[in-house]
């Protein structure tokens, strides 16, 4: 018969068995007691003892920097081993790897990735260790000059509603600061997302938008509109008054940002009332 026993426990009594031998700390070996006991036809017996020595596994751990996209992750190896590291093996999540204890990655694009670090010590023995990296997304800027003006003009002197429409995916939120830089100079006129403006100068004028989400991720978008002054009606005539039939030439004098002309030429009847006589939409007729 054969009788195998590990530290004093049977364990087998075939020939030839395979034991499992694992380890139970990660700060020591584990040493076992393998013994033997054969015994004869005869009930002869005999004992044979031996060491079998399980190396402790390397205990790996890493920490990483959570950034913004375009911004660089920086690893760290935080393994411990009682032997010595001799190789690492970093999986990023998005099919790229490194071999250096404190790598970095720049991910393409933002989200959730899971990172694996295989480390090995000078005696062969490996062990993974897995955690997740996030890489935040920036805010996409963009906003909307609301005003009761022309279609393609500002007017000076009117209320604008500045409206923020920023695109933020879930994995960034919440936007935390708007700061709307009028005239794109540096200087910050107002800190909240949805303000009014009124422009008290024609001209061409840059709007810069820069947001800001809690974890620091930033964008920045400058767009360029045409402030025009209001139409002031104003014209001169040669005649006020003379023997009909009168011709009188009229100019035009009006100021400001125009696109279209109405002269109206009336006569009041005997109740008051206007009856037009003439119209024209012509600068000078």
């Amino acid at each position: 018969t054969h009788l195998w026993y590990v530290n004093g426990n049977l364990r087998s009594s075939i020939a030839n068995p395979v034991f499992n031998l694992g380890n139970t700390s990660l700060t020591a070996d584990s040493t076992y007691i393998i013994e033997l006991v054969v015994t004869a036809g005869t009930g002869c017996t005999d004992t044979l003892r031996d060491t079998v020595t399980v190396f402790a596994l390397p205990d790996p751990a890493f920490g990483a920097t959570e950034v913004c996209e375009t911004y660089t992750t920086v690893f760290t190896d935080a393994s411990s081993t009682i032997d010595s590291l001799v190789q690492w093996s970093w999986s990023f999540g998005d099919g790229d790897s490194a071999f250096i204890p404190d790598p970095v990655h720049t991910y393409d694009t933002f989200g959730v990735f899971w990172v694996e670090l295989t480390v090995t010590d000078r005696r062969g023995c490996s062990q993974i260790f897995g955690d997740s990296v996030i890489v935040r997304p920036n805010p996409s800027n963009d906003f909307v000059l609301q005003h009761a003006c022309y279609p393609d003009s500002i007017c000076v002197g009117s209320t604008v509603n500045l409206n923020d429409s920023t695109f933020l995916p879930s994995l960034g939120q919440p936007i935390s600061q708007w700061n709307w830089d009028i005239g794109a100079d540096g200087s910050i006129e107002y800190s909240s997302q949805h303000p009014q403006h009124s422009f008290s100068t024609s001209g061409r004028v840059d709007v810069a938008l820069y947001t800001q989400t809690i974890y620091g991720c930033v964008d920045t978008l400058v767009k360029s509109y045409n402030v025009v002054d209001i139409p002031q009606a104003a014209f001169s005539m040669d005649s006020s008054s003379g023997c009909g039939p009168l011709q009188v030439q009229f100019t035009n004098l009006s100021s400001g940002y125009i696109n279209a002309y109405q002269w109206r030429i009336f006569a009041s009847d005997s109740l008051g009332n206007d009856i037009v006589m003439h119209l024209d939409s012509t600068a000078n007729p």
